[in-house]
């Protein structure tokens, strides 16, 4: 192992760092080839909708994980 590779493994500031640099590439790489949709998929749609209907019946269903409890619940 070099030296440069071990401090970048123990430098949790300088991996943090990298992982953000490569997530901004990889995201500017996808935006350049592809086009953001103008409205959302019929299944997010819909599963957004479900979501808000939970929050708005539970208000145990406003903490994540009364969400989670009650989409678990409804499928």
């Amino acid at each position: 192992m070099s030296r440069v590779q071990s401090f970048y493994e123990a430098d949790s500031f300088f991996e943090r760092l990298t992982l953000r640099l490569v997530r901004e590439r990889i995201g500017h790489c996808l935006r350049e080839r592809y086009q953001i949709p103008k409205e959302l998929p019929p299944k997010l749609l819909a599963l957004i909708k479900k979501l808000d209907a939970i929050e708005n019946k539970s208000p145990r269903a406003r903490t994540l994980v009364g969400t989670l409890d009650a989409i678990e619940a409804t499928t």
